[in-house]
């Protein structure tokens, strides 16, 4: 078994709004053109989507904890 030790994991997240301001649960058409947006556009979210929130958090990451537990279905 190899020792990969543990580590702190930090994340930032970023939540953006896209369209009129009206909250819709998006197709995955829109989703697919979005996608596509950012890629043609690296500045995309930054210049036209509202960034609506922003999160930072960390977790203990431990492989041992996590997998050496048995699992069964």
């Amino acid at each position: 078994m190899v020792d990969v030790g543990n580590a702190t994991v930090q994340i930032h997240v970023e939540a953006y709004l896209y369209g009129d301001g009206e909250s819709v649960r998006a197709s995955q058409d829109d989703l697919v053109q979005v996608m596509d947006q950012m890629r043609l556009n690296p500045y995309f979210l930054e210049t036209e989507c509202d960034n609506i929130e922003d999160a930072d958090f960390s977790f203990d990451w431990c492989p041992d904890e996590l997998f050496s537990q048995d699992f069964s279905i």
